[in-house]
This record gives C-alpha cells, structure tokens and sequence, in this order.
C-alpha cells in the first residue's frame, strides 16, 4: 500500500472524523488543479534528469 493511500487512513484511525474536512478540502484542491500539479511534478523530473545528466557528462 502506497503513502498515497496509508497516510489518509492512518490519520482517520489517529485524528478520528476531524481529518475528513481537510482531506476533502485536498481532494477538491487537487481536482481542481490537477493538470497544474501533473505538469509540475514531470518538469521537476524532466530537471533531475538534465541535471543528473550533465554531472554524469561532466564525470
């Protein structure tokens, strides 16, 4: 089970139904801006690996 799934369900067995609002604030959020967070995250990759691969010219 990814963090993805466990860190939702080990917070609602922790903080009990207080967590609830918030993740459905997050959820919300995400639907929202999910095309802006997926071209995020692949940019920060696409940046490790040019990164990565100068170094590794450069080595």
């Amino acid at each position: 089970m990814g963090s993805t799934v466990a860190l939702p369900l080990v917070l609602r067995l922790v903080v009990g139904e207080g967590v609830l609002t918030p993740l459905g604030r997050a959820r919300i959020w995400l639907e929202t801006h999910d095309a802006t967070v997926t071209a995020l995250v692949l940019a920060l990759i696409g940046v490790l690996l040019l990164v990565e691969g100068v170094v590794g010219l450069r080595a």
